[in-house]
């Protein structure tokens, strides 16, 4: 499937149905494919808030994406990813998507819904809900990565990271060699990086939750409940098995104490390998590759 078959179909098509089969019946990854969805046009989000939480109600989003608690969401009054899973549908009904595809019968806009199997079918459905006649396309995500990887292909960019499907993750490993000129291949040797590089977005997307009460400077985890919870957090954005997502989560949280300035906003934009994003936003100024017009405009947020 070409890049710019599923962009175009997405944007004409009223209902479109994704699934991301996850390994043992779990929701490790279930968030992983939003970036490649936001990429193509849709920003909005609905899905269990208890994803974007640890052990207490503050969210937290990795990458950017506006959100909706499913209830709010009445009227659509435009196109929405709806992240779930069979499980949710089949034991939590104030969960349920059902009424949510009803609203999306009359409207102009897509309903994009992102689920954890094949088969998946909405509360009280009689059928798959790719099979049901509303659905205008379905695919699985794997092929949605197989056709952006062609499209970063085109414009001269790749996915250096192998264990992943997550383009935030590959965007930011690729913006790590512009700046540094090294190349990044694994997860762990992005979040060994993330001290000498404070202008990347994965350091961003993960400061709110390492932030003090008042924005200045930064403080760890309390608990290894909410160390645990954390890896949680980053399991369902990335493909990791429980042990690499525990390790993660220690090493994040050992940063808010040996690198406190990593996670404020005002004292990251103040350490002196910001001069490498300085250097490679300039780099990029002219650019009309539209991946590294993204990379230019995430340097030029980092550094201002």
């Amino acid at each position: 499937m070409l890049w710019a078959k599923f962009e175009t179909e997405l944007e004409k098509s009223n209902f479109v149905f994704i699934h991301d089969d996850q390994q043992n019946g779990q929701i490790e990854g279930i968030l992983r494919g939003l970036p490649a969805i936001s990429y193509a046009g849709i920003t909005t989000v609905t899905c269990p808030k208890s994803w974007l939480q640890l052990d207490d109600s503050t969210r937290h989003e990795l990458y950017e994406y506006e959100w909706s608690l499913l209830q709010d969401i009445r009227a659509p009054d435009e196109s929405i990813i709806a992240a779930t899973t069979q499980y949710y549908e089949d034991n939590l009904a104030v969960y349920s998507i059902k009424t949510l595809i009803n609203r999306f019968t009359s409207t102009d806009h897509t309903l994009c819904v992102i689920a954890d199997e094949e088969s998946f079918q909405p509360s009280g459905a009689i059928r798959p809900f790719r099979e049901e006649p509303v659905v205008d396309c379905a695919w699985e995500y794997s092929d949605i990565y197989d056709a952006y990887q062609e499209y970063y292909e085109d414009c001269d960019v790749q996915l250096p990271i192998a264990e992943t499907k997550n383009l935030f993750v590959q965007d930011n490993a690729n913006m790590y060699r512009l700046a540094t000129g090294d190349t990044i291949s694994s997860i762990e040797e992005l979040v060994a990086v993330l001290p000498d590089a404070p202008y990347l977005p994965f350091v961003r997307g993960v400061s709110s939750i390492f932030s003090k009460d008042g924005g200045v400077g930064s403080e760890p985890l309390e608990s290894n409940e909410a160390i645990e919870d954390l890896g949680k957090w980053l399991r369902r954005r990335l493909e990791l098995e429980y042990r690499d997502g525990i390790s993660i989560a220690k090493s994040l949280n050992d940063y808010a104490t040996s690198h406190e300035r990593l996670f404020d906003s005002a004292g990251r934009r103040q350490m002196p390998d910001m001069n490498r994003a300085r250097e490679a936003r300039r780099e990029l100024a002219e650019t009309t590759n539209p991946i590294h017009e993204r990379y230019h405009r995430w340097f030029d947020r980092a550094l201002t």
